[in-house]
């Protein structure tokens, strides 16, 4: 993405569960962005993304950043995980399809991050969260996957605070495929997409000098 959209990748270590349960990942999250911050980027010169669980944490630090009236220039997520709830009807729709992220585990991973009773947390999960003055947003999800419902409903959700959201489902995908690169194509056109994308908000790279 970083050579396709000619723009520099930041791509911090963030604490992960089960070792450090939530908050740990949206703080770190918070620290990366504000250290960006720090190093003289403005917020409308940074662009967040993510897929599965990042992309759901991508979508819980735009939240923050939108309510402290600082987003950024725009945001792309691949399947991501936003309701920690559960409730998306492809959960139990996809579960048979759906070979990479199983059904079956969604609830133990979901209680290494955060117990069910804190699940709505918009922190946790972004489809209950806030979004003023929202950047353009653009996801891919599977039409199999489970996590599609988190996609489709973020995308509804976000257009609902006015959020110019462009929402890719495609059929027969397996979870997240745009990690295969150089062994789907399908894959190099999900990232060929996603980076038209980011350079049409940004049309104008930094210079690596900067």
């Amino acid at each position: 993405l970083s050579r396709l959209s000619g723009l520099r990748a930041f791509v911090p270590d963030y604490r992960l569960a089960p070792e450090h349960p939530f908050p740990a990942a949206i703080e770190d999250a918070r620290v990366a962005w504000d250290q960006l911050i720090a190093l003289g980027y403005r917020s409308d010169e940074i662009i967040l993304g993510g897929d599965s669980a990042g992309g759901g944490l991508a979508l819980a630090l735009l939240a923050q950043l939108c309510a402290a009236g600082q987003p950024p220039r725009a945001l792309f997520a691949f399947s991501p995980w936003t309701d920690l709830t559960l409730s998306g009807a492809s959960m139990t729709e996809n579960a048979e399809s759906d070979v990479l992220f199983l059904a079956y585990r969604a609830g133990e991973l979901r209680d290494m991050i955060v117990s069910a009773k804190k699940a709505s947390d918009p922190a946790v999960s972004p489809l209950f969260a806030r979004f003023p003055e929202c950047p353009p947003i653009f996801m891919q999800c599977s039409q199999s996957e489970i996590l599609r419902d988190d996609t489709l409903r973020m995308g509804k959700r976000l257009r609902s605070f006015g959020a110019d959201v462009t929402v890719q489902v495609l059929p027969g995908r397996p979870h997240v495929w745009q990690l295969f690169d150089r062994l789907l194509p399908e894959a190099k056109q999900a990232l060929r997409e996603t980076g038209a994308f980011i350079a049409a908000v940004f049309p104008a790279p930094r210079s690596n000098d900067n």
